[in-house]
């Protein structure tokens, strides 16, 4: 399902700090340089609606993907990121899993998350996190804790076509 996110207040204004997307900066990613900008692009949380962890049970009518994907799409309403569902981001031995993706920015997949209201702000937050940043790398100080121990992989941004 994609959601279409308007901005609301995320982690930065809630502590003071800037507000909106931050404009991205010309800087080293991995040793790729990222263009000037002045728009950040759209950060995307990509649920995986296939997930099921041990113990699911198929009378159970969703899977936990599907039940993962609900809260996480919930949490996101009315904030700067948009949500996606995919099946199977083949992670199963790591699931729930999710990716956060964004042009031109290092992007994460996350996995190992028990559905939860918790564990959807938690995913919600950092990816607001991940949009602010002109990288995509996200201070571990600014991580909300429903996130810590789940980053399973990150990869560079893919090069400009030319």
């Amino acid at each position: 399902m994609d959601a279409i996110i308007s901005p609301r207040a995320g982690p930065a204004e809630r502590s003071g700090g800037a507000t909106g997307p931050l404009p991205l900066v010309a800087g080293a990613v991995f040793g790729l340089k990222q263009a000037m900008s002045t728009q950040s692009p759209t950060t995307w949380i990509t649920i995986c609606d296939t997930c099921k962890r041990e113990g699911w049970v198929a009378a159970s009518g969703e899977t936990d993907g599907e039940r993962l994907a609900a809260l996480v799409e919930a949490a996101a309403r009315d904030m700067p990121v948009r949500t996606r569902r995919v099946s199977c981001l083949m992670g199963c031995q790591q699931g729930c899993n999710v990716a956060v993706q964004a042009a031109g920015k290092l992007n994460y997949t996350l996995g190992r998350f028990e559905v939860s209201e918790e564990a959807a702000q938690g995913i919600v937050d950092w990816a607001v996190l991940h949009g602010e940043s002109a990288s995509g790398q996200v201070p571990y100080r600014t991580w909300p804790a429903a996130v810590k121990g789940h980053f399973v992989t990150r990869h560079p941004p893919l090069p400009d076509a030319e």
